[in-house]
């Protein structure tokens, strides 16, 4: 299949379907004159990367999807999402203090506790990536917060 027909089958860019080859998400066939020969798998391939990019995954976190076990590196990618969504929502809920009226004086001390909940989850991340690091820190994060 040409790049015209799986650029209008898919809804991508030539520009985005060849981003994604560079980056090794796919790898489709030449023809002797050069041109791209792309497979239904190929297509298919492509419409999986822009579902997952629409739900916002990094193409890195794309890569792990099709190549490694693909519950696992979903579950993982969810968890993280979770907790990077509780850091947002503690974080919006000091901003709306602040707006009500509330001195940033007032809330210093739970920034401070924020902050060193991230600061401590991507510590642990960094170190223990995936599913080790995530249930460290949402079983640990308390105890490691003090000096």
């Amino acid at each position: 299949m040409k790049s015209k027909d799986v650029q209008r089958i898919t809804g991508l860019t030539r520009k985005a379907i060849e981003y994604y080859e560079m980056q090794g998400l796919l790898n489709p066939l030449r023809d002797e004159n050069g041109y791209r020969n792309y497979s239904d798998e190929d297509v298919s391939r492509l419409a999986q990367i822009n579902a997952y990019r629409k739900l916002g995954l990094s193409v890195a976190e794309i890569a792990n999807f099709l190549s490694d076990n693909k519950k696992e590196a979903i579950s993982n990618v969810v968890r993280e999402k979770e907790i990077r969504h509780s850091l947002d929502e503690q974080r919006l809920y000091l901003l709306s203090q602040i707006a009500s009226g509330i001195a940033l004086e007032d809330v210093a001390d739970d920034l401070r506790s924020l902050e060193s909940r991230e600061s401590i989850y991507n510590k642990i991340s960094g170190k223990f990536p995936g599913y080790i690091g995530q249930m460290f820190f949402v079983n640990y994060a308390y105890f490691l917060q003090g000096r």
